[in-house]
């Protein structure tokens, strides 16, 4: 699989969202955008980086004006199992079939599911916030990606982890959105979700 990298245009899917809509890439376009990538809906890391990830964009990201998209290898029935709970203000894909895994190039490793195990400190933060269940569906070693993309469609950001319980550090979205100078909202996930309420 091609891994993509800053200067790249994102390719151009589709998928099912937990709201009930096809949602499409090409629909974010004219506003920045943080597409997260995670393994399945019963992971317990998963769950804590989803839970710090919602309060970070609703008190910083989602006020300057930046989309979010979370994509999880679950089916539709085990995202509704755990991930709704979440109650997350953008919305989340089911990708069963791993299209938009394979399309931005992330990659399986045994190695990186092993040294999360000997990093403590995310497991014990997983059971203290109550997500200590395991329900693994698809692979369970899926390597998590975040990518920071542009108004107009091209990765400023792209971040591949080396273990299962990484993700992109908040410091460096942070830094992504002061030195793109985000001004503008955008109210596209609003509006859609307030026509199919």
């Amino acid at each position: 699989m091609h891994r993509l990298s800053s200067g790249d245009k994102i390719p151009k899917l589709t998928g099912q969202a937990l709201s009930g809509q096809e949602i499409s890439l090409s629909d974010y376009s004219g506003a920045p955008l943080i597409l997260s990538f995670y393994r399945y809906a019963g992971c317990q890391l998963c769950n804590l980086r989803m839970h710090d990830f919602i309060k970070k964009y609703k008190k910083s990201y989602e006020p300057a004006g930046i989309n979010a998209i979370a994509v999880f290898q679950s089916p539709i029935d085990k995202m509704n199992k755990y991930t709704s709970e979440h109650d997350a203000p953008f919305e989340i894909i089911s990708d069963p079939d791993y299209l938009w895994y394979d399309a931005f190039g992330l990659e399986n490793s045994w190695a990186g599911l092993l040294k999360a195990m000997f990093k403590p400190k995310p497991f014990l933060r997983s059971v203290a916030k109550g997500y200590s269940r395991v329900d693994p569906d698809g692979s369970m070693n899926r390597l998590p990606a975040d990518f920071l993309i542009n108004e107009k469609g091209i990765i400023d950001v792209a971040f591949y982890s080396k273990d299962v319980s990484e993700h992109i550090p908040f410091k460096t979205i942070s830094k992504w959105i002061n030195q793109s100078a985000v001004k503008s909202k955008s109210n596209y996930k609003k509006t859609k979700r307030r026509e199919t309420a």
